[in-house]
């Protein structure tokens, strides 16, 4: 699907594919760099640090992160305005 030649799809397939395998590839072409830089960010940035008592999948939330370390909210408000440039841009 993503090697596919788009003017191949509209003649054979018609225009509902066409849009369905564009859509596709703009997601991918969003999504995958967002939840690759997330996951190498802000997982370390939420996970490490005082012990809230928290196991499992709870240790990787946004309210994992205590009070007293409200600077490490930073990644999370730059990681923001970052993704949503980088959606606005594609």
């Amino acid at each position: 699907m993503f090697k596919a030649n788009y003017n191949d799809i509209k003649y054979q397939n018609g225009l509902d594919a066409y849009f369905f395998v564009r859509f596709n590839r703009m997601m991918v072409k969003i999504l995958l760099p967002i939840w690759i830089i997330s996951w190498i960010i802000l997982l370390p940035v939420t996970s490490v640090g005082e012990d809230t008592g928290r196991t499992g999948l709870d240790r990787f939330t946004f309210g994992n992160i205590s009070t007293d370390d409200q600077p490490r909210y930073a990644a999370h408000l730059v990681l923001a305005w970052l993704f949503t440039c980088e959606c606005l841009f594609n």
